[in-house]
């Protein structure tokens, strides 16, 4: 069908140019035209190729010659996503540190394995796409984090009036843990005011132990609490916390 692939054209330029009389070398390699990075290029099956080479007697070099039309030849596009040579950087750094780890070099695999973070985290910064999705990755990793804080404290997805309690009553939480060292830690609202109640005896009814106990009621109760109903319990533990002060004497 007169059609053939690189290897029958190089090969066949080889016997035409020794029959010639002109020495001649089959050569096997890859054309290889996209790089990662200085010193490094990607090399794919696809690039594969083989040619003749003639030597020049006058350039006493070997000359390539290149029989294989245009459409056998490997074209050397660019095949690499933008997000491909930050990936190939990665694969190629994990390699690295494992061949290093099989040979028992603990630490040098240790610098490769940072070095290797570090060209990735360069790839992505300069990269066009890399950039904002490490940013978005970020604002989710931070989101992300926020929502477990928030969760902790026991007032994610609370509604905002109660949420302000909640933030009120932490406040109280810290200040008294702050002046008084005795205060054991998660006290719920009823157990806090028991506490108060026996760290102040001389105190028939102390205004915190009092406000601890409406707040219990607004924080769980089936009422959402109103501005009012706030700015009452945030006086109350102000006052409150001012009468604890002067009976504790601190």
């Amino acid at each position: 069908r007169r059609r053939g692939h690189c290897e029958l054209f190089a090969s066949a330029a080889v016997l035409l140019l020794r029959s010639r009389g002109l020495p001649a070398r089959y050569v096997t390699g890859l054309v290889c035209q996209e790089r990662l990075r200085d010193g490094v290029w990607i090399a794919r099956l696809g690039d594969l190729h083989a040619w003749a080479e003639a030597y020049d007697p006058a350039a006493q070099a070997w000359v390539m010659v290149e029989m294989t039309p245009a459409t056998g030849r490997p074209d050397g596009e660019r095949q690499a996503g933008m997000m491909d040579a930050a990936l190939q950087q990665l694969r190629l750094s994990w390699q690295h540190v494992l061949a290093l780890m099989k040979r028992g070099t603990i630490a040098e695999a240790i610098v490769a394995a940072a070095a290797g973070l570090a060209r990735l985290a360069m790839a992505l910064l300069l990269n066009p796409i890399g950039l904002p999705l490490a940013i978005l990755a970020l604002a989710l990793l931070a989101r992300r984090w926020f929502h477990r804080q928030r969760h902790r404290r026991g007032a994610e997805a609370l509604p905002a009036p109660r949420e302000r309690l909640c933030r009120a009553f932490e406040r109280l939480v810290h200040a008294l843990a702050r002046r008084d060292q005795d205060l054991p830690p998660r006290l719920t609202p009823q157990g806090l005011a028991r506490w108060l109640e026996e760290a102040c005896p001389t105190l028939e009814t102390p205004i915190l132990a009092e406000a601890c106990r409406r707040y219990e009621i607004l924080r769980y109760g089936p009422r959402l609490p109103g501005d009012d109903d706030i700015h009452a319990i945030e006086a109350a533990f102000q006052k409150g916390l001012r009468e604890f002060r002067r009976a504790r004497g601190k």
